[in-house]
């Protein structure tokens, strides 16, 4: 795992988190069987959605958005947006009426598995950045406003306080999120 300039996209930012980003990775990549052997980059950098992934048949490459480069994004925040990527090199899209879906019910029942509490970092997310975020649900992707740094807040959200939010709300279950 290293860091490259990739094509065709904003410039790479250091990542400002509070974790090593590449550990994280590999310590995800580790939790999701069926994997195929590639080479594996992540890269924070300003693009249109949330997070994608690329690939070919030698490496992979996971963006996520600059809008959650700050220190105070929660690691289980990124660790549940890379096991999501990693999760499209295991589980093709699926035809289904008439329409490919890049996300099939497979893939969200496998994302629940591996991610029982994906409620609550979708609730983070969208606590958090969700004024900055553009759900497209027939493009099955979650875009980022471009105006986004203006409409940030400069302090984050904990874990913890959001699930205290989501306990008093009454919604731990009911926050299944927009797609990344």
């Amino acid at each position: 795992m290293k860091y490259v300039i990739p094509p065709k996209r904003g410039e790479p930012e250091l990542p400002l988190f509070s974790f090593d980003l590449l550990d994280l990775l590999a310590r995800v990549r580790a939790e999701i069987s069926g994997l195929p052997l590639l080479q594996l980059e992540v890269w924070v950098q300003a693009q249109p959605t949330l997070a994608c992934v690329e690939h070919n048949n030698t490496r992979a490459a996971i963006r996520l958005h600059s809008v959650l480069n700050h220190a105070d994004t929660p690691e289980p925040v990124i660790a549940y947006i890379l096991c999501h990527e990693l999760l499209h090199l295991v589980i093709p899209p699926e035809e289904l009426e008439g329409r490919s879906l890049m996300h099939p019910p497979s893939f969200w029942e496998a994302e629940l598995r591996l991610v029982p509490d994906r409620s609550l970092f979708w609730g983070w997310l969208i606590l958090e950045l969700g004024q900055c975020l553009k759900t497209d649900v027939k493009r099955e992707c979650t875009f980022v406003k471009s105006n986004w740094k203006r409409l940030m807040n400069t302090r984050r959200y904990t874990m913890d306080q959001v699930a205290q939010m989501q306990d008093a709300w009454g919604q731990s279950e009911a926050i299944g999120g927009p797609l990344l």
